[in-house]
C-alpha cells in the first residue's frame, strides 16, 4: 500500500495533538460532574465516545498512558448515570414527552455496546464492579423496551379501533389480501402442469390429440387461476382506497384536535415550527404500514403453508432438502458479513479517518466567508488541505475496495453452490421418475419462496414493533390529558367583571428549580389600570402568563371575580382576555384574517366593524394605501416586506377591540417604536383600554404615570405599590430610583424620550448577556439548555443599539459574523450529532463573546475559559473580527475615550504599533 507523505504525516500529528488536546480538556471539565444527579451533564457518553473513537485511530504510542483507561473510565461513569436517568424517566407515568417513545434509552443502550467495542479495540477494561452496574442498567433498559415494543402493538391497534367508520373496509381488506396471496402461491403449481404437458410419459400410445388436450386443460387453468388472481388485487386496491385513506383522514382529525389542546409545557420540546404538523401528514403513511404488517404477515403464512402442501404432496424428502439448502446458503452469507466487518476493522485499523474539525477549507466555498478567506491569501494552504483530507479518504477507501474484491467472488461462490445443490435434489428426482421435469421446475421454486417467506416472517413482529412506534406515539399524545384541560371547568354565563386579585403567588416553569414568583400578591378592580414595572427577569410577564392560565401557581392562587381562575373552563377565561405584545403575534394570512382572528366561530364582524375597529386603532388610512397595501384588508401580510412595527401594534389592537375583551394585557406594547408611532399606538391603546380591566407592563414609567395604581416586582415579590405620586414619596423606594434615572436630573418631564430609553436598556443588554439569571431564562418559557441561551443571547445582541455610531457598527458587523459562524456550526452538529452538545457548547462561547461590550472581552475571556484555539491567528472568522474592530476603533476618537483602560483595550484589540501613541 502506498506509504504517505511528509505534509501527510505531519497533518497528522497535528491532529492527532489536537485529539488528544480535546479528550483532556473533556476529561478536565468532567471533574466536577455529579454522577448523582438527575440531569444530564455538560458532556454526554455519546460526544466522549466519539472523540475515543477518534483517538484509537492515533498510533498507540503517541497516545499519553493511561490517557485512555482515564476515557474508558469516564464513558462507563457518564453510561451508568445516563442509563439510570433514562430509566427513571421512562418508568415515569406518563413519561416526560423526550422519553415517552424510548427512542433515547435504545440510544443510550446502543452507546454501551459502541463502548464495548472501545474497549476491545483500545485493549482497557473499565472497572469490573463499574461495569457490572453498567450492564445490569442494560438489561433492566432492554427488559423495559420489550415491555413498552408490546405496549406500543396494543396503543397502536386501540389508535385504529378509534377510526370506527372505515374498520370495516380495512378488515375487507385483510380477508381479500388472504385470498390473493393463496392463489398466488397456487400459480407455480398451474403453470409446473403446463411444462409436464410436453415431457414424454412413461406409456407410449399417448396420442398427440392426447397432448393437446392435456395442455388445453392445464393452460385453462392456469388462465382462470391468474385472472382470479388480478381481479382479487383489483379488489384489494379499490378496498385500500376506500379502506385506509379513509381511516388515514379519521385519525389525522383526531390527532389534530388532541394537539389543539395541548398545553405549554408541551410545546417547549418541539424543535421546529412545523414538527408537528409533519406528524400529523405522515400519520396516514403511518397507518399504512402498520396495517400492512398483518396482512403480509398472513400472507406469508398462506403461502407458506399452500406451497409446502404442494411439494410435500410429491415429495417430503424434497421439501426438507431443499429448505435446508436454502437455509443453511443465507446462515452462510451472515457468517461473511460478519466476518467481513471485523476484516475492515483490522484492515483500516491506524489510518486516520478525518475529521471536519481538523480543517477549515470545508468554509472556503462558503459565499459569507470567501471575503476572509481571500483577504488572508488562504487559497494555496486550504487547497493542500483539502489535498491531505482526499488523501486520508482514499487510503480508508482502497482498504474497503480490496476487501470488497474479495467478498463478491464469495458471495457469488454461495449462491452458486446452492442452486448447484438443488439442481442435484431435484435431477435426482426426476431421473428416478419421482416428478416430471415442470413439476421439478415448480417444486423448487416453491421451495426457494417458502425459504424467502420465511426469512420475511421472522422479521415481520420486528417490522410490527418499528412501525406501531408513530402510532403508538400519537395514541399516547391523544390519550394524555394536558396539565390544563380546556374542556374541564365552569363556564359562567356572561361576561366576567374584571375583578383580579392574587394572592401569595408561587411559581416555577415545569423542570426548573428556580421559583420566578415569591408569593406576589396584588389587586386589581373592575375597570382599574394596573402598572407593573421592575427590572428584566422579575416575573411581570409570568404573572400575565399566569392570568391567562398558560401555567398552573406552584402556590397561592388567582382569584377572577372572587373565583379561583383554576375552576374556571380555559376557553372561557381565555375568551375575557386579549394582549397585546411588544412583538404581536401576526400569522401570514390577509390582515382581515389577523384582525377577525380573535372573534368566535359564528359570530364573524361585518366589514363596517372592521372598518370601525381599524380607525379606532389609528391604522385605517394606512390599509387603505393601495401603494403598500395593494388589496387593502386581502393583502397577504406576508407579500408586505415593510410593515412597520407600529402598524404591526395597530393591526394588534384592532384585533383586541373586535375580541371585545374585559380584561387587556399590554406587555411592552409601545417600547420598541419610535416617537411618531408611539404616539399613535399610545392614542389607540387609550380607547380600547376605556372600561376595561387593564395590566400594563412598562420599562418606560412615563408610559403608566396615570395609571389607577403602580406596582414594583422585585426579585418574584411585589415590593411596591401606589399611585404615580405616592410611590415618588417613597425615599428610598424602588419605582422612585428608577423614575430619576430615567427622568434626568431635573428629576421631571415624565421620563426620556423613547430613544434614549432604549438606548439605555439596550446598552445595558450587553452586560446582561454577559450573565443570566435563570427565572429570566424561564421567563421566556424556555427550557434552560445551551441551545436556549444561544437562542436569547442573540436576540438580545440583536436588539442591542448604542449613541456611539462606531460602536453600534461594531455590533452590527460582530452579529453578521456570529450568525455566520453558529449556521456554519449548526451545519456540522447536524452532520455530526455525536458532537452536538459541545458544539452547542462551543455556539454560547462565541456569542457570550461577541456580545460583550469592547472593553469587556479581556474579562469575558477569563470568565469563559475560551480556548487559545478561538483566538488562534489562523482562524479567519476571528482574526477578521478583531480587525475589524480595530480599524472601527481608531476611526472613532470618541467610542476609544469610552474604553475602560488603555491595557484592557490592548489585550481585548492589540493596536498597530503606530496607533499605540494616539491619544
Amino acid at each position: 500500500m502506498e506509504r504517505p507523505s511528509v505534509e501527510e504525516l505531519e497533518s497528522n500529528q497535528k491532529q492527532t495533538a489536537r485529539r488528544i488536546e480535546v479528550v483532556n480538556e473533556l476529561i478536565a471539565s468532567l471533574a466536577d460532574e455529579d454522577l448523582a444527579s438527575d440531569k444530564i451533564g455538560r458532556v454526554k457518553v455519546e460526544a466522549l465516545s466519539h472523540r475515543c473513537y477518534e483517538l484509537l485511530q492515533a498510533p498507540r504510542s503517541a497516545v499519553p498512558p493511561g490517557l485512555m483507561k482515564d476515557v474508558i473510565e469516564w464513558l462507563g461513569k457518564l453510561a451508568e448515570k445516563e442509563l439510570r436517568i433514562a430509566l427513571e424517566k421512562s418508568a415515569q407515568k406518563p413519561p416526560p414527552p423526550e422519553y415517552a417513545d424510548g427512542s433515547k434509552l435504545e440510544k443510550i443502550i446502543e452507546q454501551v455496546g459502541y463502548i464495548e467495542q472501545l474497549m476491545q479495540t483500545a485493549r482497557e477494561r473499565m472497572e469490573p464492579a463499574l461495569h457490572k452496574r453498567v450492564w445490569a442498567l442494560v438489561y433492566q433498559g432492554r427488559a423495559l423496551r420489550r415491555t413498552e415494543r408490546r405496549r406500543g402493538l396494543v396503543k397502536a391497534v386501540r389508535l385504529l379501533l378509534k377510526a370506527r367508520e372505515s374498520l370495516k373496509w380495512v378488515l375487507l381488506q385483510s380477508v381479500a389480501s388472504i385470498l390473493v396471496a393463496t392463489v398466488e402461491a397456487t400459480t407455480t403449481y398451474y403453470r409446473a402442469s403446463v411444462l409436464d404437458t410436453f415431457t414424454t410419459p412413461d406409456d407410449a400410445t399417448t396420442t398427440a390429440e392426447e397432448y393437446w388436450l392435456a395442455f388445453k386443460r392445464a393452460a385453462h387453468a392456469l388462465f382462470y387461476v391468474e385472472m382470479l388472481a388480478t381481479l382479487l388485487g383489483l379488489l384489494v386496491t379499490a378496498l385500500r382506497d376506500r379502506g385506509q385513506a379513509k381511516m388515514g383522514q379519521e385519525l389525522k382529525v383526531y390527532y389534530f384536535g388532541a394537539l389543539l389542546k395541548k398545553d405549554l409545557n408541551f410545546w417547549t420540546v418541539k424543535k421546529g415550527p412545523f414538527d408537528t404538523l409533519d406528524e400529523v401528514w405522515e400519520l396516514d403513511g403511518d397507518i399504512d404500514k402498520f396495517v400492512k404488517v398483518p396482512q403480509d404477515a398472513i400472507s406469508i403464512a398462506v403461502k407458506i403453508a399452500t406451497s409446502a402442501m404442494l411439494v410435500r404432496q410429491r415429495s417430503s424428502r424434497m421439501l426438507y432438502l431443499l429448505l435446508g439448502i436454502n437455509w443453511g446458503g443465507l446462515a452462510l452469507n451472515y457468517a461473511w458479513r460478519f466476518v467481513q466487518g471485523k476484516w475492515y476493522d483490522f484492515a483500516t485499523r491506524g489510518l486516520m479517518e478525518p475529521s471536519m474539525d481538523d480543517f477549515t477549507w470545508v468554509h472556503a466555498l462558503n459565499p459569507e466567508f470567501v471575503s476572509t478567506f481571500q483577504s488572508f491569501v488562504r487559497g494555496d494552504a486550504e487547497r493542500l488541505s483539502f489535498a491531505r483530507y482526499l488523501n486520508s479518504w482514499t487510503r480508508r477507501k482502497k482498504a474497503s475496495a480490496l476487501i470488497d474484491s474479495f467478498s463478491a467472488p464469495f458471495e457469488e461462490f454461495l449462491h452458486l453452490s446452492s442452486s448447484i445443490a438443488q439442481d442435484a435434489v431435484t435431477g435426482n428426482l426426476v431421473a428416478s421418475g419421482v416428478v416430471g421435469v415442470g413439476q421439478a421446475t415448480g417444486l423448487m421454486q416453491s421451495a426457494q419462496g417458502i425459504s424467502r417467506d420465511t426469512q420475511s416472517a421472522i422479521s415481520t413482529y420486528q417490522d410490527a414493533v418499528t412501525k406501531a412506534v408513530p402510532l403508538a406515539k400519537a395514541w399516547d399524545l391523544c390519550t394524555l390529558p394536558p396539565s390544563i384541560n380546556p374542556d374541564v371547568g365552569i363556564v359562567p354565563q356572561g361576561r366576567a367583571r374584571g375583578h383580579i386579585i392574587f394572592e401569595g403567588v408561587e411559581f416555577k416553569y415545569p423542570e426548573r428549580d428556580v421559583l420566578v414568583l415569591k408569593g406576589a400578591s396584588f389587586e386589581v378592580s373592575p375597570g382599574q389600570t394596573l402598572g407593573m414595572t421592575g427590572s428584566a427577569g422579575c416575573g411581570k410577564s409570568t404573572a400575565l402568563r399566569l392570568l391567562e392560565r398558560f401555567y398552573d401557581v406552584t402556590a397561592g392562587r388567582i382569584l377572577l371575580d372572587g373565583t379561583d381562575i383554576r375552576e374556571y373552563s380555559p376557553d372561557w377565561l381565555r375568551g375575557q382576555i386579549a394582549t397585546v405584545a411588544q412583538e404581536p403575534k401576526l400569522l401570514p394570512c390577509t390582515i382581515l384574517e389577523n384582525i377577525t382572528f380573535g372573534c368566535k366561530p359564528g359570530s364573524e364582524p361585518t366589514l363596517e366593524e372592521v372598518y370601525a375597529a381599524c380607525k379606532a386603532a389609528n391604522i385605517y388610512e394606512q390599509l387603505m394605501d393601495k401603494n403598500k397595501f395593494p388589496e387593502g384588508l386581502r393583502t397577504m401580510m406576508h407579500a408586505v416586506s415593510n410593515v412597520s412595527g407600529g402598524e404591526k401594534q395597530r393591526i394588534a389592537i384592532a384585533r383586541a377591540i373586535l375580541a371585545n375583551p374585559t380584561i387587556l394585557l399590554l406587555d411592552e406594547a409601545t417600547s420598541a417604536l419610535d416617537e411618531e408611532n408611539q404616539e399613535k399606538v399610545q392614542s389607540a391603546l387609550e380607547r380600547l383600554m376605556q372600561g376595561r380591566t387593564t395590566l400594563i407592563i412598562a420599562h418606560r414609567l412615563s408610559t403608566i404615570r396615570s395609571a389607577s395604581k403602580i406596582i414594583t416586582f422585585d426579585n418574584g415579590k411585589v415590593v411596591e405599590s401606589g399611585t404615580h405620586d405616592e410611590l415618588l414619596q417613597k425615599t428610598d423606594g424602588v419605582y422612585k430610583k428608577l423614575w430619576m434615572k430615567q427622568a434626568g436630573p431635573s428629576g421631571g418631564g415624565g421620563g426620556v424620550p423613547d430613544g434614549d430609553d432604549d438606548a439605555e436598556r439596550a446598552s445595558g443588554a450587553a452586560h446582561a448577556s454577559l450573565e443570566f439569571r435563570e427565572d429570566e431564562v424561564s421567563q421566556f418559557n424556555e427550557p434552560l439548555t445551551p441551545s436556549t441561551r444561544l437562542g436569547r443571547l442573540e436576540r438580545k445582541l440583536s436588539e442591542t443599539t448604542l449613541r456611539e455610531t462606531g460602536a453600534y457598527e461594531v455590533l452590527a458587523n460582530a452579529r453578521a459574523q456570529l450568525v455566520a459562524i453558529v449556521r456554519e456550526l449548526q451545519v456540522e452538529a447536524n452532520r455530526k450529532e455525536t458532537e452536538r452538545l459541545e458544539t452547542l457548547l462551543r455556539q454560547s462561547e462565541e456569542v457570550l463573546l461577541m456580545s460583550a461590550p469592547l472593553h469587556a472581552w479581556p474579562s469575558t475571556f477569563s470568565r469563559l475559559g475560551v480556548r487559545q484555539q478561538l483566538l488562534a491567528p489562523d482562524d479567519g472568522t476571528m482574526h477578521h473580527l478583531k480587525r475589524l474592530v480595530r480599524k472601527v476603533v481608531h476611526e472613532n476618537r470618541d467610542l476609544r475615550s469610552e474604553l475602560r483602560s488603555e491595557a484592557d483595550y490592548e489585550i481585548a484589540v492589540p493596536l498597530p504599533r503606530r496607533a499605540q501613541t494616539v491619544k
